[in-house]
């Protein structure tokens, strides 16, 4: 047998990684269609609550008043759908493909997305909430919001991008090395 050549008998890591790739694949759909639903839900019912709800309570959450809980909400879902989509080739037992550097690339930008996403809802809570301390205090009292994103979710989304593209040089350089005899 070749160094090259795949074994024809099954090998249990694979097995393993198929095995709970599923599972995880199974998890993900759940979470990517529940939050498409609920994110749906959230951004048809910010008109219907401003018209309403206004009314009665103008002191409306400001999420809901510029429909960024929904918006949000929609993008986990997308981060779900590309999770389920790369454990789906995972438990497909394709390990190292273009295809999983897309996933893995896209789950990065969603990621970088959250966090721009984050990011605007904070500003968006600091201009709506009225500080009687003044102006300096509520920028003050608003920078955690603002930072949190940038440190839980941005940074993390660009090195999963640059380790999407090291897998995909590192690929490259691997189908590089094969072509040459």
């Amino acid at each position: 047998m070749n160094a090259n050549e795949i074994s024809p008998k099954t090998n249990p890591r694979m097995d393993r990684i198929k095995k709970v790739s599923a599972n995880l694949r199974a998890f993900f759909h759940f979470c990517a269609v529940m939050g498409g639903i609920v994110g749906v839900l959230q951004i048809i019912s910010v008109p219907i609550e401003l018209i309403f709800h206004q009314t009665i309570c103008p002191q409306t959450n400001i999420d809901n008043k510029f429909g960024l809980g929904g918006c949000i909400t929609l993008t986990w879902a997308a981060g779900s759908w590309f999770a389920y989509k790369l454990f789906f080739l995972y438990a497909r037992g394709d390990l190292f493909s273009a295809e999983i550097v897309r996933c893995i690339r896209r789950i990065g930008f969603v990621s970088i997305l959250l966090g721009v996403e984050r990011f605007f809802s904070g500003v968006a809570l600091g201009i709506s909430s009225h500080s009687p301390v003044g102006l300096p205090m509520l920028y003050l009292a608003v920078l955690p919001v603002l930072s949190l994103p940038l440190l839980s979710t941005v940074i993390p989304g660009f090195a999963i991008v640059v380790i999407a593209w090291i897998m995909d040089e590192g690929r490259k350089i691997q189908e590089e090395q094969e072509l040459t005899v």
